[in-house]
């Protein structure tokens, strides 16, 4: 097949993977693996793989899965997904096969990383809740009574630093 440039189309059909995640025994590696873009979307999911190469992808559908962190006792993944109501939620996925539960009930705003605790029993983890101007539920509110979108309001400057 003759070589040819790369066209813009091309980077659609890229799938990139990332934060790789040895597992407690050291037999696996967690990973996220998003792509080709599908709808305008690349979704990323969860796979691991063993030192053979084998792969396996442990969660799918159509809203994606970051973040997968191992149990430190190797029974459970934990990650990051907006599958319920499109509100990210951390969620536990047992390695001995069965659905994920969701294991946070927190409203609409984003989730910055987790990390478990050594024994496996609690997540620390950060969250910024929505500013109630922003939610989905304020934005169905104005787009019914004919209103734009509020302004955001900065309290402080950010500070840039050239490198």
């Amino acid at each position: 097949m003759p070589k040819r440039p790369i066209r813009a189309d091309d980077l659609l059909a890229f799938e990139s993977v990332s934060d790789p995640q040895a597992s407690p025994d050291g037999t696996l590696v967690l990973f996220s693996k998003k792509g080709p873009v599908k709808k305008n979307q690349a979704v990323p999911h969860l796979f691991t793989t063993d030192r053979d190469g084998r792969i396996r992808q442990w969660t799918q559908g159509e809203t994606g899965c970051l973040h997968g962190r191992w149990r430190p006792d190797g029974s459970g993944i934990a990650f990051i997904s907006g599958r319920d109501e499109k509100k990210p939620q951390i969620f536990l996925l047992p390695t001995e096969g069965g659905e994920a539960t969701r294991i946070t009930e927190l409203p609409e705003g984003s989730i910055g990383g987790f990390k478990w605790s050594p024994d496996g029993t609690k997540i620390a983890f950060l969250f910024r809740e929505q500013h109630a101007e922003w939610t989905a539920e304020a934005k169905k509110t104005r787009e019914a009574a004919g209103l734009s979108e509020p302004p955001k309001v900065l309290d402080e400057a950010s500070r840039c630093i050239a490198g």
